[in-house]
């Protein structure tokens, strides 16, 4: 799919997660930004401007594939966030005034509580915060063997620890 998601979209992988068989898998690959985190979230538990649909439009299985904080190198966030631009490292960035406050409003919210359903995304929203980055995808492309590469090992990561 593509940036904030269509209802269009929705209703295609609401149908393709309940009525496959074997069903399949659903994973967002999204940014590590309070956005990237929000359009997960849409797909996954809905939306509030159509909260009156979002039984029919959510897709509750979908696990967040990355980027994630333990993707990256933390040594090279400080060394390319040293400056104000934070442009050291091509798709790594400060967050903005408005990223900081839509990551703190999604802390609020009761999926991304303490004892929430998403810890996961209440832990990654606070490592955001406290070291003021936000991350493109595009930076998996710098790893060895490409954004190809990391997105070959994270599907057969989750693939194995399904049937664990």
């Amino acid at each position: 799919a593509k940036g904030y998601p269509d209802v269009s979209t929705r209703v295609f992988l609401r149908l393709l997660s309940i009525s496959s068989h074997p069903l399949p898998s659903i994973y967002a690959l999204v940014d590590f930004d309070p956005d990237g985190i929000s359009i997960m979230s849409t797909y996954k538990h809905g939306s509030i401007s159509l909260a009156h649909e979002n039984a029919n439009l959510r897709c509750p299985t979908t696990r967040w594939l990355g980027v994630k904080s333990g993707d990256l190198d933390l040594h090279a966030w400080k060394t390319a966030t040293s400056d104000d631009e934070g442009d050291g490292i091509e798709g790594l960035l400060r967050l903005t005034k408005r990223d900081r406050k839509k990551a703190v409003k999604m802390l609020g919210q009761e999926i991304c509580e303490e004892l929430g359903v998403e810890r996961q995304w209440r832990r990654e929203l606070q490592v955001m915060l406290m070291l003021n980055v936000k991350v493109e995808m595009e930076i998996l492309s710098q790893r060895d063997g490409g954004i190809e590469k990391w997105v070959e090992d994270r599907l057969c990561e989750e693939m194995w620890s399904e049937r664990s």
